[in-house]
């Protein structure tokens, strides 16, 4: 995953190296269509900036670890319980169409076609 082996992660290499890994599912998918324009790049960067602490603009091994387990758990559990359902990680306002069609990349698209008429 690391392009230039300095042992450290952008948000460049997360975003080139993650849209190869591979799904069981299509569902929020936010390299699915539109990755050549780079329009979702804002959720990487978001990840980059809430979890970097070594260095500015990269993360360590750890870090980037530590970023995925503390989102899961964030967006996922209450101090007693496991919450099995989307009601605190709001997909609902990003996706549509049984969380196949990411809303940014439609309005992206929709704006885009709109001015070109």
């Amino acid at each position: 995953m690391l392009i230039d082996n300095d042992g450290l992660l952008s948000a460049e290499e997360m975003w080139k190296n993650l849209a190869g890994m591979k799904r069981n599912t299509e569902k929020w998918n936010i390299f699915s269509f539109g990755n050549d324009e780079n329009i979702r790049t804002a959720a990487v960067n978001d990840f980059i900036l809430k979890n970097m602490k070594i260095k500015n603009g990269k993360l360590t091994r750890k870090e980037f670890r530590t970023g995925i387990l503390l989102g899961i758990w964030d967006r996922q559990t209450e101090k007693t319980q496991i919450i099995s359902d989307d009601s605190r990680n709001m997909k609902n306002l990003r996706w549509d169409e049984n969380d196949m069609l990411d809303v940014a990349l439609y309005n992206y698209y929709k704006k885009k076609m709109t001015k070109g008429k």
